[in-house]
């Protein structure tokens, strides 16, 4: 008996839906872009364990220590927000290459700097770098992925980045018992090159452009708000959290963190959009 045309739809809206698949090579794109995330959140302390070569060898004080430590980690998280929509806007595959791209030449000045002042240069365009790969890794992960995946990946990613800042001590250690400094950095180039490589040949492009224009007003106070926030923190310990520095740093990055919320409220395409909170 044959079916009318209603009950062949009805029939059709009650088969399951096809299961969404995620890229055929996804796990090998997560290796390798985990492996790149592992180089990033690693320089966050590698740079801890050579301070008594770098005092020797290139003649460094207490505070140029400081900066060639802190450079790296305050333009990385002063920048996440803008290099986020930045991802969205020119598309996360040519953001992911061009951070691995800026991580590399960073890499290779910071391994090859004769002074402090290149060493500090050096280590905040690697921050630029990572600050782009930091936001564009888990974009890609959720957009290669399918939503059954979803779990497992962010896990894998997840656990990447919390073995970088455990293992960076004992990498550099062991680095310098067999070279001089510089190979901290230089360890980075065939990490970068392999992802370049895969990025561009596996990753897909995708982008979530919303807006004619980009907010450059919100990229500028998100900056200087973050990168002030991570100071005041960093500078507490040394200074003390009740110390002048320390207390006008944290007064600046409330105020123009509080305008960023404000002017991100104001505008039709925000790069921050606070219904999220």
């Amino acid at each position: 008996m044959s079916m009318s045309p209603q009950e062949s739809a009805e029939e059709r809206e009650r088969e399951p839906a096809p299961p969404v698949r995620g890229h055929p090579q996804r796990w090998l794109i997560l290796g390798v872009i985990s492996l790149a995330q592992l180089t990033v959140v690693l320089d966050n302390t590698v740079l801890n364990v050579a301070i008594p070569s770098l005092t020797d060898e290139l003649g460094a004080a207490t505070s140029d220590i400081q900066w060639m430590i802190n450079a790296y980690s305050l333009v990385q998280s002063g920048l996440l927000l803008t290099a986020g929509s930045a991802a969205d806007r020119y598309g996360r595959k040519k953001m992911l290459a061009t951070g691995l791209a800026l991580f590399g030449a960073g890499s290779l000045a910071a391994g090859l700097a004769e002074t402090t002042e290149q060493l500090i240069a050096a280590r905040a365009g690697m921050g630029v770098g990572g600050a782009l790969l930091l936001t564009t890794t888990l974009a890609v992960v959720m957009q290669i992925f399918a939503p059954a995946e979803h779990a497992k990946a962010i896990g894998i990613w997840s656990a990447v980045s919390a073995l970088g800042f455990a293992c960076g001590p004992l990498i550099g250690g062991f680095v310098l018992d067999h070279f001089w400094w510089g190979a901290i950095f230089l360890i980075n180039l065939p990490v970068v090159a392999l992802g370049l490589v895969a990025v561009v040949t596996l990753v897909p492009e995708s982008k979530n452009r919303q807006g004619d224009r980009p907010d450059l007003l919100g990229a500028l106070l998100s900056t200087i708000g973050m990168a002030a926030l991570v100071y005041a923190i960093i500078s507490g310990p040394e200074h003390g959290w009740t110390s002048g520095r320390v207390l006008a740093t944290a007064a600046v990055a409330v105020g123009v963190l509080a305008l960023f919320a404000y002017w991100e409220s104001r505008v039709p395409y925000p790069m921050l959009d606070l219904t999220f909170f």
